[in-house]
């Protein structure tokens, strides 16, 4: 055996073969591990490199291939598997046999004490620390024990089928709750991207109108604009007329035409009033948003949020107006810019008072019909 070892052992590590074991062109066997230390070793780091077996010293090509254009020695691979598998079985024969024996009187254990339930040897019995105890043949006891065991196995498959119906349902309540809770995270996935929608489409159609809006005003300012400019449109033409013209006949056809008109101007003796200043109600827009929506809760993790901030300034407004008109947006218009300006400040600048006199005007009734007409249109 000592032979056969000797035979199956690697010239280089000197040990028992690592699979797979490469065999060279000179007979040679070696581990592929220690075939790759002697390629460094040798600087053959090449795949068309030669070196030198470490036994015999002859030449060896790796032919393109490098070491794994090597032979395998499969025979002496399956022989160390056969010798391990030997070993092993071996192994656990003597591991068996040995825990069958006394480790005090290396003698056969062939009795249990039942008094301290421990399996003992004949000596043990009589001349050891287990003389006085009750004691009886291991191979009965052994077969009492086992034949309990398998009664107990059996009474344990006898709950398991008893159970096994509990199980089930069990099982299909646990895959009907996770499948539940699967079709409510698609639904709520669903609600929520419709209730997304509605938003975006509510921004945009408030957006339209305040487009709308803005233009209604902007065209009724450049028609006032345009009025008030008459007299130094006219005056231009006039002064031109005067400066440029020196034909007789031509001055006269254009004077006549200018001097009626200047005349119609100065017949309208009225003063030019005062312009209010145009603009455009954010509270409208920020109620008819927040319709159907409850802020606070939505904002609730943050209680600086100024989303937060104008809805609760928001409700307190209309919990507080009776009777909501154009007019009566004035004083959440001021409510809610003071709220966005107070957010934009500082933290020492923003523990002023939220505390606003409300003032209201009749400005904005006249636009709204005006952009209810622009929408029609």
């Amino acid at each position: 055996m000592e032979g056969l070892y000797k035979e199956l052992s690697c010239p280089v590590c000197l040990e028992l073969f690592s699979p797979p074991v490469l065999e060279l062109p000179c007979s040679h066997n070696y581990c592929k591990q220690c075939i790759t230390k002697t390629l460094i070793s040798q600087n053959c780091t090449h795949v068309n490199g030669q070196f030198f077996c470490p036994m015999c010293r002859k030449v060896t090509c790796l032919r393109g291939r490098g070491i794994d254009g090597l032979k395998r020695n499969v025979f002496a691979e399956n022989v160390l598997e056969k010798i391990k598998e030997h070993g092993i079985r071996q192994e656990t024969r003597e591991t068996r046999l040995k825990s069958q024996m006394c480790s005090i009187h290396e003698e056969s254990i062939n009795l249990m004490c039942l008094t301290d339930e421990k399996p003992i040897c004949s000596i043990c019995k009589l001349f050891g620390d287990h003389r006085t105890h009750e004691v009886t043949r291991l191979a009965e006891f052994y077969q009492e024990k086992k034949i309990s065991f398998s009664k107990q196995m059996d009474r344990l498959l006898f709950k398991q089928e008893t159970t096994t119906e509990a199980i089930q349902e069990l099982q299909n309540i646990q895959d009907d709750l996770i499948l539940s809770s699967k079709d409510i995270k698609t639904l709520i996935s669903s609600l929520g991207e419709s209730l997304v929608w509605e938003i975006q489409y509510k921004i945009c159609t408030l957006n339209m109108m305040v487009d709308s809006e803005c233009s209604v005003k902007c065209n009724r300012l450049q028609k006032t604009l345009h009025e008030l400019q008459q007299p130094h449109r006219l005056y231009t033409k006039m002064k031109n007329l005067l400066d440029s013209q020196d034909n007789p006949i031509e001055f006269l056809k254009e004077q006549k035409i200018l001097k009626d008109e200047a005349e119609r101007l100065l017949r309208d003796d009225r003063l030019p009033q005062s312009q209010k200043k145009e603009g455009i109600s954010v509270g409208k827009y920020v109620e008819e948003l927040m319709k159907g929506l409850e802020i606070k809760a939505i904002a609730v993790s943050n209680r600086d949020s100024i989303l937060r901030k104008i809805a609760e300034e928001y409700n307190a407004w209309r919990s507080g107006c009776s009777n909501v008109d154009s007019t009566s947006y004035d004083g959440l218009d001021q409510l809610i810019n003071n709220t966005v300006s107070l957010s934009l400040m500082s933290p020492d600048e923003t523990s002023s008072s939220l505390d606003w006199e409300i003032s209201s005007s009749s400005e904005e009734s006249d636009v709204t019909e005006e952009v209810n007409e622009a929408d029609k249109d």
